[in-house]
């Protein structure tokens, strides 16, 4: 079983986290992947997660979600 490793580092206002991933269905070979999260104010955070299988040359959006504080 492949397991996933993933690194990250605030960059630009925004924390970005990078990896690799086992493959989806279909696919051969470990898969980039890069989640990064957006301060959107203070009981709001978005987070985009992408995977790319050409080690980083185009990106396809896996989700997109707002988090925010239930009150």
């Amino acid at each position: 079983m492949a397991s996933t490793n993933i690194w990250g580092a605030l960059t630009g206002g925004n924390m970005v986290y990078e990896g690799t991933i086992p493959p989806t269905p279909g696919q051969s070979g470990m898969q980039k992947t890069r989640m990064t999260f957006f301060n959107l104010g203070p009981d709001k955070v978005r987070q985009l997660v992408e995977r790319s299988s050409d080690d980083g040359k185009t990106w396809q959006v896996s989700y997109d979600f707002i988090y925010t504080r239930s009150r």
